[in-house]
């Protein structure tokens, strides 16, 4: 009869995440830590390995108990097992943002049952870690988390330690707050300043079992292993493997691996990629097996890794163009920041609105007090009158996280409650809002986009935008442009919220102010995307981003709507040159025009994109039937030559 397997899910953010995840656009529950219990005893590793009666780890109890099933294998072989691997996990081997104790948890998970964790566990630490919020949170967490007791590492008699307090104090949120918001009113990290993902990731993963290694292979583009059998003469061969990993750990993409035969069942992994020699490196690509090279020496290791790092990590494609106008592109974003005479002024209006409802549930009346009260006096002395919002004289007014919750249940009070050709003055309010980078990362903006796209694509008919109020248009697009200034801020899930009805009904717009507005969104959301692949070739880690929230596909839709809109643009010279260079910055680079996917690249082949760019420079293509120049301004003229003459296919 087979014995239990229990997997233990700890929050090693102790309720801060989930407390303070409105700030990351996303729902985030809690930042995984996790443990296996089998055969009484409870096991996990950071750092090194920590055995101790279920429960009582200096976590305290788990948040949530998963099923795993049951083993076969009997309790002396496992503890023979673990004691295999304590050469492999080690205290100074553990690294906190890629989760070791995660990969550890799943390979002794493989070994007992031949699965693996749930994915969504294994994966959210390093992906929330990754985001402002996560990485001023990271200090915290790592040291709260090394705070275990000395005698905890290694084997250990059962230990009780007082259990973590699930709720955040109002002091350490606030604070963190504050924090993230001092960084992103400092603008983006100068290079070399803020570590990235590779250097606090661990650079070396085990694998014992064939479950283990394939859930490695399912979340990496390219995979290095090691094969070794625990022998004296392997160990060098083993530091300068790991030493290669660190090396070459900015490849987000590739994992390094080493898989000792001599423990657990990694003769499964030998069996299944028929490796041949031990010891050896053995490439996989996308799950494939590229090569495989015996390793005499410690001489003969790195040739092999150079080489398939060389074949699955290629330079882009337009690394080898002469772009020198696209490259002077400012990734400066477009901002309307101008401050009305008087915020009481769109604040009487929603009240008028709300006072003229019959039936006010709970909620909306709430709303009201919040929207007079306290979200009012924050604009008031944020934005006095008469000055910019971007300026940097600005009154820096307290904000604590009690406050962005309420305004932003105030907001999705108000959009379920007020007709959405009636929100436009919140919608101003909050494009005046989100320009405090603290407000950037709610999730309001998100719900008032939502709800005046959905208003868009119902009310417009193809080749008609008369139904849309102007209004309605102008303010939604400019809160869209305010949101996506902020690279920090900017998330995949907000991206989505804008919707392609509402950017193609501004693009595609009669009056120029609109299209203007629609051109600064297209414009701030490429140069967002172009910013994270613009130093280096990280636009193998963006494509697995990419590959994960399916944004990918949204660059070829953005792709679309610009050509048109270049097309049709014939009376602004501004509009034609922010769209322009919307779609340079959105091409430029991309991981969709690239050596793995050419979307975007086939889309603009299909649809002429290049005839209809270079038309621009010619009479028929810009301005009124009379023209004999087409566009005049050179600097848009010499954009216009380079993208349409090298980036369109």
């Amino acid at each position: 009869m087979g014995r239990p397997v229990k997997l233990f899910v700890y929050d090693l953010s102790r309720g801060m995440a989930r407390a303070m995840s409105p700030l990351t656009g996303g729902q985030i529950d809690g930042i995984w830590h996790t443990s296996v219990v089998a055969f009484g005893k409870e096991i996990h590793y950071g750092p090194g390995i920590v055995t101790s009666a279920p429960g009582t780890t200096f976590l305290g109890s788990p948040l949530h108990v998963y099923d795993m099933g049951e083993t076969e294998i009997d309790q002396a072989t496992y503890d023979d097992y673990i004691d295999e691997l304590r050469g492999h996990y080690t205290a100074e081997k553990y690294h906190l943002l890629e989760f070791n104790c995660n990969s550890f948890t799943n390979d002794v998970v493989g070994f007992l049952t031949g699965g693996t964790i749930p994915a969504h566990i294994r994966e959210l630490p390093a992906q929330f870690l990754s985001t402002p919020l996560g990485q001023q949170m990271r200090p915290m967490i790592d040291s709260m988390y090394r705070r275990a007791p000395p005698s905890a590492v290694g084997v250990s008699p059962p230990q009780t330690y007082p259990a973590p307090a699930q709720t955040p104090s109002p002091s350490v949120g606030s604070s963190l707050l504050q924090n993230v918001a001092a960084r992103a009113v400092s603008g983006p990290a100068a290079a070399g300043t803020q570590p990235s993902l590779s250097s606090l990731s661990s650079h070396l993963l085990v694998s014992t079992n064939l479950a283990s290694f394939e859930s490695i292979l399912e979340k990496h583009r390219g995979v290095i292993a090691l094969f070794v059998q625990n022998l004296p003469s392997e160990k060098k061969l083993e530091v300068a493997f790991e030493a290669l990993a660190k090396e070459k750990a900015n490849l987000n993409r590739v994992a390094f691996v080493s898989v000792d035969a001599s423990v657990g069942n990694a003769k499964d992994v030998i069996k299944k990629w028929n490796v041949g020699n031990i010891p050896s490196v053995l490439c996989l690509l996308k799950g494939e097996k590229i090569s495989e090279s015996a390793l005499p020496s410690i001489a003969e290791l790195r040739a092999p890794v150079e080489g398939f790092l060389n074949t699955a990590f290629p330079p882009h494609p337009h690394r080898s163009l002469e772009l020198p106008a696209t490259r002077a592109i400012s990734l400066s974003p477009i901002l309307f920041s101008q401050v009305p005479t008087s915020i009481d002024v769109p604040i009487t209006r929603l009240t008028s609105i709300i006072d003229a409802k019959s039936n006010r549930p709970a909620a909306v009346i709430k709303a009201k007090s919040t929207l007079t009260s306290s979200f009012s006096a924050f604009l008031k002395q944020r934005f006095p009158p008469g000055t910019s919002a971007t300026s940097k004289s600005h009154v820096d007014v307290p904000v604590t996280t009690k406050q962005v919750k309420e305004w932003s249940e105030m907001t999705s009070a108000l959009a379920d409650t007020i007709p959405p050709v009636g929100l436009f003055p919140l919608v101003d309010l909050w494009r005046l809002a989100v320009l405090d980078n603290r407000l950037a990362s709610t999730n309001a903006p998100a719900v008032l986009q939502k709800k005046i796209s959905g208003y868009i694509d119902k009310s417009t008919n193809p080749g008609s935008l008369s139904d849309v109020p102007k209004p309605v248009l102008l303010t939604i697009l400019r809160l869209a442009a305010n949101t996506f200034a902020f690279p920090n801020a900017a998330t995949a899930s907000r991206e989505k919220s804008i919707a392609i009805p509402v950017l193609v009904a501004g693009l595609l717009h009669s009056d120029s102010s609109v299209r203007s507005s629609a051109a600064s969104v297209a414009f701030n959301i490429a140069a967002a995307r172009h910013a994270s692949v613009k130093d280096s070739d990280a636009y193998w880690d963006e494509l697995a981003r990419r590959e994960v929230d399916g944004s990918g596909a949204e660059d070829a839709e953005l792709a679309c709507a610009l050509l048109e809109a270049i097309e049709r643009e014939k009376e602004s010279e501004d509009v034609v040159h922010r769209l322009v260079a919307s779609l340079a910055l959105l091409v430029y680079l991309s991981p969709s025009y690239s050596p793995d996917s050419n979307e975007v690249g086939d889309m603009l082949e299909v649809l002429d994109a290049k005839q209809k760019i270079l038309s621009k420079l010619e009479p028929s293509g810009f301005g009124a039937e009379d023209s004999s120049t087409g566009i005049s301004k050179q600097e848009v003229r010499k954009l216009v030559e380079e993208v349409g003459g090298a980036l369109c296919p």
